[in-house]
């Protein structure tokens, strides 16, 4: 049962971007729209009840204040740049943050980059569905450190927006889904999309990114790139799945290896173009994932 469903919508979305109902206009004239739903709302403003938004013409579709939720959440930690980890008991300062980051196999809420030593967390926030099974396997096989953060207490209300944006940042339970060093076990299935046998070699790739940094922590300077690619979306199963894919492609990174001369060739292409990519499973500080060594026209 979703808890959301009866609760009061206090935030829409007015030219994509999301507004409290104290700052819009009674009635139809707040020109906001549903966060789920895309459909139009109508702004509440009575003397009795409290202010909310109600779908126009329309049943309340269920999901808005959950979507509400889960948007608020992500725009707080791209704003702060910080979030507390699970165990610490001071914030972490990042220094890159991206929301819906598409990995190899899956999509997390929010890809960061920790400041003091470059290490890279995915973040997912829950609301009203944990991170499943499959994408947990994915998770695992890759050796990426996640941690979920756990924001369902507010579909019981919360005041304000800089009340929920302190919540997310350090005063919600959360943990660590992943460390990064996780072994898959028997009874965790290991999908065929993420195995370690060798990636197609001919990848249609967007773009790239390269970045350096100095880890306080380690005393240390630091390097980290990734190569943007298109996958093509395909169906895949394990003992215990059948996941039946769509059409089309999904864009995906794929780790560079930053000692090899990928960086160098790379400059020498206008993105897009369809290259022969030379990619093996090797050990990364994030765990065994996949690196791309040589890139070929």
């Amino acid at each position: 049962m979703n808890n959301a469903i009866n609760l009061d919508l206090t935030f829409a979305l007015k030219d994509n971007v999301l507004v409290s109902i104290a700052n819009v206009a009674r009635g139809l004239a707040c020109e906001c729209v549903c966060p789920a739903c895309n459909g139009p709302l109508i702004a509440k403003k009575g003397q009795v009840n409290q202010h909310h938004f109600a779908h126009h013409n329309a049943d309340n579709c269920g999901k808005g204040v959950e979507t509400v939720i889960h948007m608020l959440a992500k725009e707080a930690i791209v704003k702060h740049r910080v979030v507390l980890l699970p165990g610490e008991s001071v914030p972490t300062p990042l220094s890159y943050v991206e929301s819906e980051c598409r990995q190899l196999g899956f999509i997390s809420d929010l890809s960061v980059a920790l400041e003091e030593t470059g290490e890279l967390v995915e973040i997912e926030i829950l609301v009203t569905h944990a991170v499943d099974d499959i994408k947990l396997a994915k998770v695992k096989e890759q050796g990426v450190k996640m941690i979920e953060i756990d924001l369902s207490p507010l579909l019981l209300g919360f005041d304000s927006k800089e009340q929920l944006e302190r919540y997310v940042i350090s005063e919600a339970r959360r943990e660590w889904l992943s460390n990064g060093w996780d072994i898959v076990s028997e009874e965790e299935p290991v999908l065929d999309s993420v195995s370690v046998e060798p990636v197609p070699e001919r990848w249609i790739t967007t773009g790239y990114k390269y970045a350096t940094g100095y880890s306080k922590k380690k005393q240390a300077e630091f390097t980290f790139a990734a190569l943007h690619v298109l996958k093509k979306m395909e169906g895949y199963s394990s003992a215990n799945y059948t996941i039946h894919g769509m059409g089309g492609f999904e864009t995906i990174d794929l780790r560079i290896d930053t000692n090899s001369v990928v960086l160098s060739k790379l400059k020498e292409h206008s993105f897009p173009v369809e290259l022969t990519l030379g990619i093996e499973f090797k050990q990364t500080e994030r765990g065994m994932e996949y690196c791309v060594v040589d890139v070929y026209s």
